[in-house]
């Protein structure tokens, strides 16, 4: 489900508590998540003309590995103190600083891992293996420092919610608007053991996210969590990785910017990549917020490959600000990020220079964190080892696993819990 209008303005705010999860994208230093922590607050304070009064309630959690210097991931929880009952999980998109993030967390979806939360009622369900890896480091994610429930999981914040009426929204942008409602799935499908009251509603409102699982993921999302999902038709992202919806992206922006052999080349590598996948977005039949081809940044002295990546940057950042009411000026670091070519132009030569080794991953990150520890990826998709790795994942992710509610817990989108 989608709105087809404006946005509401729930939504409007939902949509700003989102990208700033986003903040440190571009920072490097020892302490990120007091950085994030104290930008958080400062928008708090000077936006509550447009928000209301919030407080970050839980994080934020800022992972950084040793492969990365950058931030991998970000996730704090915001309270509502005009509105107590309204708490607001919000997940950080990909880092375009973090090669990390470009090459496991986005790119990573060859191989896929069974939905280990709904074994019984979607046995055929499953997540790429980069989803999968994302939603491990979530799960185990825990503030440091004097941050608010420092050493906490977020698991472990919601279990001492307060015993009423509570409305949790989980939102996201970009690999965020994939992670949020697979997190918030998960928080559904365990709900019994950290609110077996069951007096906490859960939604997820993702923007411009790429698909996290195959279509039997997909259906059952959609009939157990309630999703408003948020996508631009001319955003590159939203089409990944359906192979049908791949196909479109060779003239996504025609005749404005002509077919490139070069961009042609890695658009064929994701549908390669994806190709075995089934992949489906959740709420796939959202309608499009309305967007534009933006001419002004399209430069005709520029070849084709150039402006593809400008106009691509715009449609995923920009155009959502604008839907939304939001000041791209606001949000600078972020937009002036993606503003620049070679955030997306560096990770994509990489791939088409690889696309004839049929490589798993181009040069970059070549492990990922499984129960703390790095675990080297092969680079070949043939590899054995690739299917141990899955295995692990899986693993893992059965640790936070919940017996298996009955067929009450399935809703249709939008549709309030009748269990509860």
């Amino acid at each position: 489900m989608s709105s087809t209008t404006s946005p509401t303005n729930d939504e409007k705010v939902i949509a700003q508590l989102s990208f700033l999860s986003n903040a440190v994208s571009s920072l490097l230093g020892p302490d990120l998540e007091d950085d994030l922590y104290n930008l958080i607050l400062s928008y708090f304070e000077n936006h509550q003309s447009q928000l209301g009064k919030w407080e970050i309630a839980w994080g934020p959690a800022v992972v950084q590995l040793t492969t990365d210097a950058y931030a991998v991931n970000a996730i704090y929880v915001a309270h509502s103190l005009d509105r107590p009952s309204w708490y607001v999980i919000s997940v950080a998109g990909t880092n375009p600083s973090s090669l990390f993030d470009w090459l496991v967390e986005d790119l990573l979806v060859r191989e896929q891992v069974p939905w280990v939360y709904a074994l019984l009622s979607a046995p055929e369900a499953r997540i790429s293996l980069g989803t999968a890896v994302g939603l491990l480091i979530l799960q185990n994610a825990k503030p440091s420092g004097d941050r608010p429930h420092a050493g906490q999981s977020l698991r472990d914040f919601l279990s001492g919610l307060p015993a009423m009426p509570i409305e949790l929204n989980l939102t996201g942008h970009s690999l965020g608007g994939a992670l949020a409602p697979t997190l918030a799935l998960w928080l559904r499908n365990i709900q019994s053991l950290w609110n077996p009251a069951g007096n906490v509603q859960i939604s997820a409102m993702p923007s411009a996210g790429p698909s996290a699982g195959n279509s039997a993921f997909s259906h059952y999302s959609d009939r157990t969590l309630a999703t408003t999902r948020f996508v631009n038709a001319l955003d590159v992202v939203p089409h990944a990785w359906n192979e049908h919806t791949l196909g479109q992206l060779k003239n996504l922006y025609t005749p404005s910017i002509p077919e490139d052999p070069l961009m042609n080349s890695l658009i064929e590598w994701a549908m390669q990549a994806a190709a075995a996948g089934d992949y489906l977005s959740v709420q796939p039949d959202s309608p499009p917020i309305p967007s534009q081809i933006n001419q002004g940044k399209i430069d005709p002295n520029a070849p084709p490959f150039i402006n593809y990546f400008i106009q691509l940057a715009y449609q995923h950042v920009e155009a959502y600000m604008k839907y939304f009411g939001l000041s791209a000026a606001e949000f600078r670091p972020l937009v002036e990020l993606y503003q620049n070519p070679h955030v997306f132009i560096t990770p994509a030569l990489r791939l088409v220079a690889q696309r004839e080794n049929q490589a798993t991953l181009p040069s970059g990150p070549r492990t990922i964190p499984i129960a703390g520890q790095p675990v080297a990826l092969p680079t070949s998709p043939n590899d054995p080892r690739m299917a141990e790795i899955v295995e692990m994942v899986k693993a893992e992710l059965k640790k936070s696993a919940a017996p298996e509610l009955g067929s009450s817990s399935e809703v249709s989108s939008g549709d309030f819990y009748e269990d509860r």
